[in-house]
């Protein structure tokens, strides 16, 4: 399976979880942005990046590559936050490694 291929399926992993926590979600087509996954649960809304890495791989490299890219997942949840103020658009990085998710608020 390509990365690309594995990056998608670890996507819709992360949004299924999301959904069996009360969120709405769905995967940006094509995904090429600063966020992968919108998830919504009432006035809350999430702007997910999801960061894999596959098992005997290095979760920390997943996560320094999100951290990299935080600044611009920042920057569009103060643009929805604008565009649409009745929703909180947190900006939220999500490092994947087999079958564990971390979660992380980059909102700082």
């Amino acid at each position: 399976m390509s990365n690309y291929r594995y990056g998608i399926r670890k996507e819709r992993q992360v949004g299924k979880f999301l959904g069996r926590h009360g969120f709405r979600w769905r995967q940006v087509p094509g995904s090429r942005g600063p966020f992968d996954l919108v998830a919504r649960r009432g006035s809350e809304c999430w702007l997910v990046q999801v960061k894999a890495t596959r098992s005997g791989g290095d979760p920390r490299a997943a996560f320094r590559r999100a951290l990299d890219e935080a600044s611009a997942l920042r920057d569009a949840a103060r643009q929805y936050r604008r565009v649409y103020p009745h929703c909180s658009f947190r900006p939220v990085v999500v490092v994947v490694e087999g079958n564990y998710a971390l979660f992380f608020d980059v909102s700082r």
